[in-house]
């Protein structure tokens, strides 16, 4: 009896031997394209490439691939790309198709660990590198990079392979107008500046790194102003990246000293009422942006010498938000720009004291604690104080700081 192979699941097909046979043909073919230099090689090596594409995107044979050790194969493959001095658009034309394979193959589960990241994020790297200039390449390489930056241990990968920051910058530099890439690349900077000053230190070592993320911040800034809703996904993640990178004692002085990056959280912070998650996450961000920046007192940071009117007029009423991240951000944000004597009066007028004293009385530690640092930063000046007497704070934020004391002693 004769069977329609075409009525066949995907997995049923795809038998380890011809998934073998398909892998050792584009390694044989790109080898003779290595060898030769030739454009109808390269085109013969694509189209095998984009086979293996086509199929991949299934899940049970992204694991049988990987399996086979296919991101060792194809990390090879990228590095011999990388290295040949061949026409570099008919390197790209692989590229784009075996980037895409490798980007399918890390979704599966059986490629999220940090083995299967060091296998093939140097070649990734080094590949991006050398084809720059090829949006296509760089996108697929950006969608991989945003899927592994996603995972702890590979993370702790990507902190070593040597090259990745230069590519997130050039990336920054070369492709600012792409937003798709912009927005992974953004989120994987972002992800690998979370936590730890070597990150942070080192995407600031590579030669236009900050001023990069300024510019991000300026472009993206006006394109949002003007309604536009792919602009504001990828400004969510550069403000993030702007918060992580500020936490940096070197790094947050100047960025705090950019007007690129005052203005851009002031308008991220002024869009009114959240309609969406995206408009909460992006206001979260600037929160976290602002107590970062805030955090330096210096003459020529921009953040703090933005109007505290606007800023206490945006920020005060997330005291009231259901979402306590958003809550002890918020009153983060207030304890550190309140060191500003022009703060606190906006902040009684607002009735921002009232609602931090209640807050005194919040389920959530880390709520309690923030606005315990808050009111600190209010009772240094005399209006503040007034105002807590008022509210009749004081009792419980000596509660609290003696609480606090007492734990840490």
């Amino acid at each position: 009896m004769c069977y329609c192979t075409s009525r066949l699941q995907p997995a049923q097909q795809a038998r380890p031997k011809v998934l073998q046979r398909l892998l050792s043909c584009l390694h044989t073919t790109t080898a003779n394209y290595f060898a030769s230099g030739g454009q109808h090689v390269a085109e013969t090596a694509a189209i095998l490439a984009g086979a293996i594409r086509n199929i991949s995107n299934d899940t049970a044979i992204q694991q049988a691939l990987t399996a086979l050790g296919a991101l060792d194969d194809l990390a090879s493959l990228l590095r011999g790309l990388e290295t040949q001095s061949a026409d570099s658009s008919h390197r790209a034309q692989i590229a784009v198709q075996v980037t895409a394979i490798v980007r399918n193959l890390v979704s599966s589960a059986a490629s999220q660990d940090g083995a299967a990241c060091v296998a093939v994020l140097d070649a990734l790297v080094q590949c991006g590198l050398a084809l720059m200039p090829y949006p296509d390449v760089l996108l697929n390489i950006a969608r991989t990079l945003s899927k592994l930056s996603s995972h702890q241990a590979c993370q702790d990968a990507m902190s070593r392979t040597q090259g990745i920051m230069p590519l997130l910058v050039a990336s920054f530099l070369r492709h600012a107008d792409n937003k798709p890439t912009m927005l992974r690349m953004a989120y994987t900077a972002g992800n690998l500046t979370t936590s730890g000053q070597y990150n942070r230190a080192a995407f600031a070592a590579v030669p236009g790194g900050i001023d990069s993320v300024v510019a991000l911040m300026r472009k993206y800034t006006a394109q949002f102003a003007k309604g536009s809703s792919q602009a504001q996904e990828v400004l969510i993640k550069v403000i993030r990246l702007v918060a992580n990178l500020a936490i940096h004692p070197d790094l947050g002085p100047h960025l705090a000293s950019e007007e690129a990056v005052a203005e851009g959280l002031m308008g991220s912070l002024a869009i009114g009422d959240c309609e969406s998650e995206d408009d909460e996450e992006l206001v979260l961000n600037a929160v976290s942006a602002v107590t970062n920046l805030a955090f330096y007192g210096s003459p020529s940071n921009k953040v703090t010498h933005l109007p505290a009117a606007d800023l206490v007029h945006c920020i005060a009423p997330l005291l009231l938000s259901d979402n306590e991240e958003a809550v002890s951000e918020a009153a983060r944000a207030l304890s550190n720009l309140c060191r500003e004597p022009q703060v606190p009066p906006h902040l009684v007028e607002s009735c921002g004291v009232e609602a931090l004293c209640l807050l005194l009385d919040h389920g959530n530690g880390d709520v309690v604690e923030a606005a315990s640092g808050a009111l600190v930063s209010v009772t240094a000046h005399s209006s503040g104080r007034l105002a807590v007497l008022s509210a009749g704070g004081f009792s419980q934020l000596a509660e609290e700081l003696m609480g606090t004391q007492h734990r840490s002693g």
